[in-house]
């Protein structure tokens, strides 16, 4: 067993090692800070019609949670959709206003 295993066998079974902490709750950005994401992320689709999460989060700087929380907030507006891929290559493209 090597010192950074998570999980220890026991004769009782299976056990999560003592290192590991557990937090409970959501690491989720506040509300004011996703809109201010959201904002930042849409001048980039003003340059660029089509762009991967990578891409997103390379051109604002800014951590990739609050880069998928603001990323999930402009695809339920419909301001933005998913056209493919998944993790940080998943690939978004502007929807024009109509």
């Amino acid at each position: 067993m090597r010192k950074n295993d998570i999980i220890e066998t026991t004769p009782g079974g299976y056990h999560i090692k003592e290192w590991i902490k557990v937090r409970e709750g959501l690491d989720e950005p506040d509300r004011p800070q996703v809109e201010e994401d959201s904002d930042l992320i849409m001048r980039q689709f003003a340059r660029r019609p089509k762009l991967t999460r990578r891409q997103i989060g390379d051109g604002v700087s800014i951590p990739n949670p609050r880069v998928k929380a603001a990323l999930g907030r402009l695809t339920d507006q419909k301001r933005i959709k998913h056209v493919g891929g998944s993790g940080i290559t998943t690939t978004y493209e502007i929807i024009p206003a109509t």
